[in-house]
């Protein structure tokens, strides 16, 4: 169940210890009889490395919303697009680095 799946991954970064009756508890919906073997995330091109990262180590694979010329955030349309019954998070961040960039260049 992609559900058991997120929280051993979850368990893994904190080092807690596998014991065959512990449980986890989740605040979303998992739909039943969906294949799990292939969780996702969804980030704007723009967020911090560690979402790379997490990516990356816990064999989640990464969904980027490409950013487009004088819109430095991830645009929500598009992220709805990439979404599917394996996304297991929508990662967004409230600003940006390049939005600070832009703003220098221009002045």
């Amino acid at each position: 169940m992609l559900g058991n799946r997120c929280v051993n991954i979850i368990a893994n970064l904190f080092n807690a210890p596998l014991e065959e009756d512990a449980a986890g508890v989740g605040v979303g919906t998992i739909v039943e009889g969906k294949p799990f073997d292939k969780p996702n995330i969804v980030t704007g091109a723009n967020v911090q490395v560690c979402w790379e990262k997490f990516a990356n180590y816990s064999e989640v694979e990464l969904k980027e919303v490409k950013l487009r010329e004088v819109y430095y955030v991830m645009d929500p349309v598009k992220a709805v697009e990439l979404v599917d019954e394996n996304t297991i998070c929508v990662a967004a961040i409230l600003g940006s680095t390049l939005m600070v960039n832009s703003k220098m260049s221009n002045s």
